[in-house]
């Protein structure tokens, strides 16, 4: 992220210098500084030289074959000549029609997107679901059962306000079930039967209540290897009371086959506002049409004020390089 800022920077600031060298070939083109003669000058001192009667300069007594003579069109091809300028020009109607071109891009990108994005509810409320399912293991191998939990929880700046979670543990090799549903924050319990029927509720899930499940669900583990399996619910379902998202971000380390395991074995998740996406227009398609008439009236335009420049340029220079009498007096 740092080397990209700084590439950034770097590319803005060689842009900015490039600008000002070309806006500086171009003034020093089409300008003159008022003490530049109209005449041959000495080319140490600057004294008009006249008809050079004499091949020394009259004020510095310079030899006009050492210092040279300076002509006005010597000056105004030294300061600049026309295809420098013309090239700095070009350059200076580049940069600024990129500019341009960025600006218009961001703008009708903006614009597009505007229409589809989704309205955020105030108070940051989103709404969270995530599915998971875990495969128990230890070194003896799978159990003979499966669990499934799935949240549906909504936060308010990152603090879960309400939502439920609901854990099924399925025997190997049937559809019968046995379920825990939660409530959250408050961690209010109900633990159902197969057939749907009422088992027990209570305010906080414990290694007993999942005990219970594992009864109902009689799958015949070892009471060490099914006390392992609840105590790992539990720590779940309690991390899930508060932070959802621990289950997306959480792992389970280095499995360990000598104990028995959890291990997450696929799942889903996601996160919006709550009550879904708003409906909103479709995406419109990129480049618009507006784009595309907005590009073609700046192009217009940049493209008229490069042929204004080259004409006045072109001109100014000529008219720099055409000798003048000098002043009387």
């Amino acid at each position: 992220m740092v080397y990209f800022e700084f590439a950034e920077w770097l590319a803005i600031a060689a842009a900015v210098l490039l600008i000002l060298v070309c806006a500086g070939v171009v003034w020093r083109a089409v300008w003159l500084p008022s003490d530049v003669r109209t005449v041959a000058c000495c080319g140490a001192c600057g004294q008009p030289v006249g008809e050079l009667q004499s091949p020394r300069c009259t004020e510095c007594g310079g030899q006009f074959n050492r210092v040279g003579v300076s002509t006005p069109s010597m000056v105004v091809r030294y300061r600049a000549g026309l295809g420098w300028a013309l090239l700095a020009w070009t350059t200076l109607m580049v940069a600024i029609g990129g500019v341009v071109l960025s600006i218009q891009q961001q703008q009708a990108a903006m614009q597009g997107w505007a229409a589809f994005a989704p309205i955020t509810p105030a108070g940051g409320a989103q709404q969270i679901t995530i599915e998971r399912e875990y495969t128990p293991r230890s070194r003896s191998g799978p159990h003979p059962f499966r669990a499934e939990l799935a949240v549906d929880a909504v936060t308010d700046d990152g603090l879960v306000t309400s939502g439920t979670a609901k854990l099924r543990l399925r025997k190997t090799g049937t559809a019968e079930r046995v379920s825990l549903e939660m409530s959250l924050p408050d961690g209010a319990y109900v633990l159902k039967a197969a057939d749907d029927r009422e088992l027990a509720r209570g305010g906080s899930v414990d290694q007993e209540v999942i005990e219970t499940l594992f009864a109902q669900l009689n799958v015949g583990m070892p009471p060490e290897t099914s006390l392992a399996f609840s105590r790992q619910f539990v720590e779940i379902l309690n991390e899930t009371r508060f932070d959802p998202e621990s289950l997306n971000h959480g792992g389970m380390g280095a499995i360990d086959l000598s104990q028995p395991t959890l291990m997450s074995s696929g799942g889903s998740s996601s996160t919006g506002p709550v009550g879904g996406f708003a409906p909103r227009a479709a995406m419109p398609a990129f480049p618009a049409p507006s784009w595309w008439s907005g590009m073609l009236v700046s192009g217009a335009i940049l493209s008229g004020f490069w042929i204004a420049g080259v004409i006045a340029i072109t001109l100014r220079n000529r008219q720099l390089l055409r000798p003048k009498a000098p002043t009387a007096g």
